[in-house]
Formats: structure tokens, C-alpha cells, sequence
């Protein structure tokens, strides 16, 4: 900066620094409004009025736009370069980081995930085992035959029980039923009576603020006319009257429309109390459908269990072709192993070519972006080398983006084995 700004201008730095606080830190309301001699809310602030520089001075005690003087407009030219500059900083900056992350292509491409890969390939192996140890099975069946009476008669014991359960948890749903029914029909008399009332008080809302205003404005006027001050022709005994009369009105229909909430509020309680009673006995007819589906599932289980031990061995040729339909889609997934990984590199390789041209484009208008350049490049100029560099990270981008949707598919494709 020393060399930007000779000694004999270091004050004037200062000062502009102090008015782009000023101009910044507090926003301008009344901008659509401006004009020369209007008032403004911020001392030495700048703004455009009619193509003119303005300049917020104190006159008196108001504030009001002025036309800058020659001083002024320069502090204002220099305020608005050193925010150009400010700004293509920032630019620079960005891309510096853009830089940083893409000089390594570890930090753009997703990871292989060779983890969870050699997981699946030992799954898959591990399918292939499964194929031949059906033969295995067969000098089990008698035992499997006895165990499997056992405890068919353990699950009949259990399945009364549980069906027991069931018939009783309906009676109760039953019963709550009622009291939901019931509890709605309260419930949504309360609501409409609230909505109803709450309707009309809304309706006098607008009403009952525009004569509360009015009433408020006519008394000070009344009060100053008894001491003799202003005019005593604002004030009218008919309409302070009127206003005091949908004031009234407004305040009844508030107190209805509370009283109205809170009866709403009392049922909408029983409602949801009720409600989540039944509930609560829904899901537990729920648990106890599914336990006795379970145990009839079991039992289903068990006695085909029995019915085919003697058989199993014949049996065991569908199972053996069962297998190998299950095994069918590890197959696949070793195939496409294959492919996405010859598309991961390929694509890997492309991106380490894309980034390394983005990386010394970015060097290249780095050394070309001195002071001289910031400060007084147009902006087409700026904008059109800035954001051709944008536009190759956006190519890059996209590319990355479909190498992390190929890992993020292959990776959700084999979590499904």
C-alpha cells in the first residue's frame, strides 16, 4: 500500500476509509425519494441524484442533500476505486483457493472405495462356498424332523395365547373408538365457534386500530385547545363517540374470541388424549397381529419342515438351483466392478489433465493481475478473463460430478448385495 499511496496522501486514505464506513454501515431509507435539498439520514454520505454526486451535509439542524464540491466528488471517485479494487481482491482470492483445491486431485475426485469392493468380492466367494456345502445337509434331516415336532407344539401353546391377546385388544379399540368419536365431535364445535368469533374480531381489527388513532389524535388536540394551543376544530364529540363504539365492539369480540380458544383448547386436549389412547392400543394390536403372524409363520415353517425331512434330499436339487439364481446377481456385480472401475480411471485421468490446465490458466492471470491492472482494467475486460476461469472450474465440476455419482451408484448398487 506504501507505494499506492505517497505519504502526502495517507490522510486522505484515512478520511475515505472513515466515509466508506459512513456510507456503508448504515443504510439509506429514504434513497427512492432523494433530492437536492432533501433530507438525509447519514452526515457524509454519498449518492447519484439526477447524475450528480450528493453529499449528506448538516444545515442547521436538519440534514439535507447537497451537490458536492470538487474535494468531495474526488473522495467520492477514489471511495467507489477503492471498492472496484476491494472487490477483484476478493476475486483474486477465490481464486487462489480454487488453486489450492485443485492442485491435487485428491481434493476433486471421489475415492474408490476399494473397502467396501473387497468386501462384496469376498461375499461373493463366499456364495460360491455356499453352492456346494447343500450336500452337506442331508445327514442332518433326522435330527431337524425331531426338533422340529417339539416345537410344534411349543408354538400351538403360544399361538392360543397370542390369539387370546388379539380378540381382547379389539374390544378395547373398540371402546376408545366411541370415546374418540365423542371427544371430535366436542372438539370441532369448539373449533368452529373459535373460528366464528375469531373471525369477527379480525373483521373489526382494521377498524378498531384506525379509531383508536383517531380518538387518541382528537383528544390531544381537544387537551391542547383547552390551554389554548392549536386548533380547536379537530376535535368532533360525534365521532369520538362513534370510534369509542367500535372500540367497544372490538374489545367484546376479543374477549369472545378468548374465551372461545380457551374452550377450543380444553377439547382439542380431550380430542388428542383420546386420540392418542387409541393410537397407543392400534400399535399394540399391531404387535400382537404380528407376533401371531409370526408364530403362525413359524409353525407353517416347522410343519413343512416335517412334512419333507424324510425328502430333503430330493429337495435339495431346487435349493441347489435357488442357489444359484441368488448367486446370479454377485455374478453382475463383478462385471460392473470391472467396467466402473476402467470409467472411474479414465475419467480420473481427464480431470487430472482438466485441473492441471485450470491451475496454470489461474497462474497466468495471477501474474497478470498486478495493481495497476486491478485499479484500472475495465470491467468487461476483468469479467470476461475472470470468468472464463469460473467457467473450466464449472467444467471440471461437471465432470466430478459424474465420477462421485458413478462411485456414490456403484457403492449403493453393491450395499443392495
Amino acid at each position: 500500500m506504501p507505494g499506492l499511496w505517497p505519504r502526502q496522501n495517507r490522510r486522505l486514505l484515512v478520511t475515505l476509509v472513515l466515509l466508506t464506513a459512513l456510507v456503508f454501515a448504515t443504510p439509506n431509507h429514504s434513497f427512492a425519494a432523494s433530492s437536492i435539498g432533501g433530507k438525509c439520514s447519514k452526515v457524509n454520505s454519498f449518492q447519484i441524484i439526477n447524475k450528480k454526486v450528493a453529499i449528506c451535509l448538516k444545515k442547521g439542524n436538519l440534514l439535507v442533500w447537497s451537490l458536492a464540491n470538487t474535494a468531495q466528488k474526488n473522495n467520492y471517485k477514489l471511495l467507489q476505486t477503492q471498492l472496484l479494487v476491494s472487490s477483484r481482491e476478493k476475486n483474486l482470492t477465490n481464486l487462489r483457493t480454487l488453486k489450492d483445491k485443485y492442485s491435487s486431485i485428491s481434493n476433486v475426485v471421489s475415492v474408490w472405495n476399494d473397502s467396501l469392493i473387497q468386501t462384496k468380492k469376498t461375499l461373493i466367494d463366499g456364495m460360491r462356498s455356499q453352492l456346494f456345502s447343500l450336500e452337506d445337509q442331508k445327514e442332518d434331516q433326522e435330527q431337524i424332523k425331531k426338533n422340529a415336532q417339539n416345537d410344534l407344539q411349543t408354538i400351538n401353546n403360544s399361538i392360543s395365547t397370542a390369539q387370546s391377546n388379539v380378540n381382547s385388544i379389539q374390544s378395547q379399540i373398540n371402546n376408545q373408538q366411541n370415546v374418540v368419536n365423542n371427544a371430535k365431535v366436542y372438539h370441532d364445535s369448539a373449533y368452529n365457534s373459535y373460528v366464528s368469533v375469531k373471525a369477527q374480531s379480525d373483521y373489526l381489527s382494521y377498524s378498531y386500530q384506525s379509531a383508536l388513532s383517531s380518538n387518541s389524535a382528537m383528544l390531544t388536540a381537544k387537551v391542547l385547545c383547552d390551554f389554548g394551543f392549536g386548533s380547536c376544530g379537530i376535535y368532533s364529540s360525534a365521532q369520538y363517540s362513534y370510534n369509542a363504539s367500535i372500540i367497544s365492539q372490538y374489545n367484546s369480540a376479543s374477549a369472545r374470541t378468548s374465551s372461545a380458544y380457551a374452550s377450543y383448547s380444553n377439547y382439542y386436549s380431550q380430542y388428542s388424549s383420546s386420540l392418542s389412547t387409541l393410537t397407543a392400543l392400534k400399535n399394540q394390536q399391531v404387535q400382537y397381529t404380528n407376533n401371531l403372524n409370526s408364530l403362525n409363520s413359524q409353525k407353517n415353517q416347522i410343519s413343512q419342515t416335517i412334512s419333507t425331512s424324510e425328502s430333503k434330499i430330493a429337495s435339495l436339487i431346487p435349493q441347489i438351483a435357488q442357489a444359484v439364481v441368488k448367486f446370479t446377481p454377485f455374478e453382475a456385480a463383478e462385471n460392473r466392478i470391472e467396467s466402473d472401475l476402467k470409467i472411474y480411471l479414465d475419467t480420473k485421468n481427464l480431470l487430472e489433465v482438466k485441473c492441471a490446465e485450470l491451475v496454470v490458466a489461474i497462474d497466468e492471470f495471477l501474474v497478470l493481475a498486478n495493481q495497476e491492472f486491478i485499479e484500472k482494467t475495465s470491467t468487461s475486460t476483468w469479467d470476461a478473463k475472470y470468468l472464463a476461469l469460473l467457467g473450466l472450474q464449472k467444467e471440471i465440476d461437471l465432470k466430478t460430478s459424474v465420477i462421485s455419482l458413478l462411485v456414490s451408484s456403484l457403492d449403493s448398487y453393491l450395499n443392495t448385495l
